[in-house]
């Protein structure tokens, strides 16, 4: 969808985008897009696939829901679960969880060089990662509980990233980081 905004309510049941295979996302080019999901999850598995929201060109994305997971997918070759806005604010709120799990690809060799410190490629990784972020606008969340977990494999990481300012609001539940337990390198779990 380009140029117009875009609006998705659910009453219940919740949305799952899951990339059984090939890519599934919903995408709008602005000038914002808006999900809500009164009472139900919004599930974003990203499988043997991608499966991601995106935002491009616009003011603002918000979204919200119960629950909100992102997995990270099982092949190496970029298979990840995001959330991302490359223009304007990014609002997400869950009154539940927010759980981003990293996948278990393989992903690339890790540099046997003990003295190079590879930089991890985060959105654009090449496993399985789970990542929302928001690139030119503030980011602002709001969930009960937060987790990020790392993945297996390699490159399979948990990210929340907000580059033009970022404000995160956590309920009872807490914020859990765990990295993955992966023999590979970035397997992290990140907020930045």
């Amino acid at each position: 969808m380009i140029g117009d905004a875009r609006q998705i309510d659910v009453a219940q049941g919740g949305i799952l985008i899951k990339g059984t295979g090939g890519v599934a996302v919903i995408d709008t080019q602005g000038p914002s897009q808006t999900i809500t999901i009164a009472s139900g999850n919004l599930d974003i598995q990203a499988d043997l696939g991608a499966a991601f929201i995106y935002f491009a060109k616009g003011s603002s994305q918000s979204i919200s829901a119960t629950n909100i997971s992102l997995q990270g997918g099982m092949q190496a070759g970029g298979k990840n679960a995001y959330i991302e806005a490359t223009g304007g604010t990014q609002t997400i709120t869950a009154t539940g969880a927010l759980s981003l799990t990293g996948g278990n690809a393989a992903g690339p060799a890790p540099n046997p060089d003990p003295n190079i410190i590879d930089a991890p490629a985060l959105a654009s990784a090449s496993s399985g990662s789970a990542t929302i972020i928001s690139r030119l606008g503030q980011q602002t969340i709001a969930a009960d509980s937060v987790t990020l977990t790392g993945g297996g494999g390699s490159e399979n990481f948990a990210n929340i990233r907000g580059d033009a300012g970022q404000s995160i609001t956590v309920g009872t539940g807490g914020i859990t980081l765990a990295g993955g337990n992966g023999t590979g390198v970035h397997n992290f779990a990140l907020i930045e």
